[in-house]
């Protein structure tokens, strides 16, 4: 019985301790600072939420919502994503959200993306 005792107690205390260590996520550190064009989409979507609940957009702007759209422009050796939102009716028909290659916001325009003088450089 001392014998099993001397066997199993130990198994048991080393499972109690690697429990923890066993059950964390494993995350690559590579991972989370890769911020690639479908997490340029989601934080576009995130913006245009932010600019209907603030008021800047109308309440059904969403509703029309036809395409969603990632392009990559680089400005004056500036690099950043453009996130373009289009809707099928309504005013504006187009709204563009530009993230940094980080993710980060800088700025958004009402209308088409190719108009950079109509772009928003703070907030939304």
């Amino acid at each position: 019985m001392k014998t099993i005792t001397r066997i199993i107690l130990p198994s048991v205390l080393v499972s109690i301790l690697l429990l923890p260590t066993v059950s964390l996520p494993v995350r690559s550190s590579f991972a989370e600072e890769v911020f690639g064009p479908l997490a340029a989409a989601r934080s576009g979507l995130e913006v245009a939420d932010e600019m209907i609940a603030r008021g800047k957009l109308d309440p059904g702007w969403a509703a029309a919502l036809g395409s969603v759209a990632v392009t990559i422009r680089n400005i004056k050796g500036f690099t950043e994503y453009v996130v373009t939102l289009t809707r099928s009716s309504g005013t504006p028909t187009e709204i563009s959200i530009y993230l940094n290659m980080r993710g980060g916001y800088s700025g958004s325009s009402l209308g088409s993306s190719d108009m950079p003088n109509q772009k928003e450089s703070s907030g939304y």
